[in-house]
């Protein structure tokens, strides 16, 4: 071999040794923060006195690779997750409001038919509203001719039968009473539940034609 190849050759070999020897001692990433008295510090593994401070991850140009963020405190750790959890309900909120919305426009196409839902909706709490109330105007009638009958042992105790009855007419007034108030209650949820979508589904049909 000629000595003028030999020579580029051995030129060669000593370029790409190196060339190799910079690419393994040059550091992959480069740790920095802040110490306490405002220092920087930088190394090429993360830093122990960079716990809990904000670090920097530089690659080997320089350039920012990802910022680490100081570990949260309790109170902002408790703050987050408390705006966390706002978020997460707000959301399930959204996504009821949402399934409702397709509920309503797929079950009623105009508001007639949802005012015909409505009065089927009000049927089984209005009949059973009126139902205790007559059953409390026949115990009224009975519980009157308990008294007259009463009026009898004036001054006196009343026989065991009697008092008996008394009780258990009294206890089913009570009784009738309270299914007054819950199917009340019953058709006040009625009430305001269809106010509700009755709103929004004007709101929605008025809002179709602009959706397609």
């Amino acid at each position: 071999m000629k000595l003028g190849v030999r020579l580029v050759l051995m030129g060669m070999a000593v370029c790409s040794a190196t060339a190799l020897a910079q690419t393994q001692s040059a550091p992959r990433e480069i740790h920095t923060c802040k110490d306490e008295k405002g220092r920087t510090l930088t190394s090429d593994r993360p830093l122990p006195e960079c716990l809990g401070r904000e670090q920097r991850i530089l690659n080997p140009d320089g350039s920012v690779r990802k910022i680490v963020p100081p570990p949260l405190t309790r109170e902002q750790r408790a703050e987050l997750e408390q705006r966390q959890a706002a978020e997460k309900l707000a959301e399930a909120r959204r996504q009821e409001e949402r399934r409702r919305d397709l509920m309503l426009i797929s079950n009623y196409k105009t508001e007639a038919e949802l005012d015909q839902a409505y009065i089927r909706a009000l049927e089984v709490p209005v009949e059973a509203l009126k139902a205790s109330r007559g059953r409390i105007d026949e115990l009224m009638k009975t519980l009157a001719a308990v008294r007259k009958e009463g009026e009898f042992y004036e001054g006196k105790v009343w026989p065991i039968a009697l008092r008996s009855k008394l009780t258990e007419i009294q206890a089913g007034i009570e009784a009738e009473q309270r299914n007054i108030g819950n199917k009340s209650e019953d058709i006040r949820r009625v009430n305001e539940r269809f106010a509700a979508d009755r709103t929004r589904l004007r709101q929605l049909l008025t809002a179709q034609p602009r959706l397609h």
